[in-house]
């Protein structure tokens, strides 16, 4: 399961290197359907498992790496090679084709999300808070040195759902502070 909201403050960064890398995941999924309609079908609608492990979690969904609303229009997107797990295997000859598909549709995403000309690069300074939307935006970021400089980032992670709920229970509040 993906916190939908990452907040990054940065404490320190006096270390070379560390920019934040980022990726417009929807910019990319509209990519892949203009160039493989039939692969972008394919990553809506296969739902794949991710899950990470150790001694203090155990964390697991299963979902299609794209997600559309009712309408069509891309609502999330889940990209995470290190905690993608093996697909099964198809029992029938239909299911190797539509698999076939996906993985293709997967590589080609993989490379648009590697493709430098998607990426935004944010080196953050001390005192810098940075918040990403993590349905919508890949990120991750470059190299440092760590024996040059110190860096120090603190991150916590939000629910959007909460924070719509605390702006609807604040608009309350101040439209029937406004009535009296």
């Amino acid at each position: 399961p993906v916190p939908t909201m990452q907040l990054l403050h940065c404490h320190q960064s006096s270390a070379a290197g560390g920019a934040n890398v980022l990726v417009d995941g929807w910019r990319i999924a509209a990519a892949l359907r203009a160039a493989d309609p039939e692969g972008f079908a394919q990553l809506c609608t296969r739902a794949v498992t991710f899950a990470y492990q150790d001694e203090t979690a155990a964390l697991s969904t299963t979902a299609p790496l794209i997600e559309l609303s009712p309408a069509g229009e891309v609502r999330a997107v889940r990209s995470n090679h290190r905690s993608l797990q093996q697909l099964p295997l198809p029992a029938t000859a239909v299911e190797a084709e539509d698999l076939a598909v996906w993985y293709r549709a997967y590589t080609h995403f993989a490379r648009l999300v590697a493709d430098p000309a998607f990426h935004l690069h944010v080196q953050l300074q001390p005192s810098d808070l940075f918040i990403v939307d993590n349905r919508r935006v890949l990120h991750g970021r470059t190299a440092y040195d760590a024996g040059g400089g110190s860096r120090h980032l603190q991150g916590c992670y939000a629910d959007i759902d909460g924070l719509h709920s605390t702006i609807r229970v604040l608009e309350r509040s101040l439209s029937s502070a406004g009535a009296r």
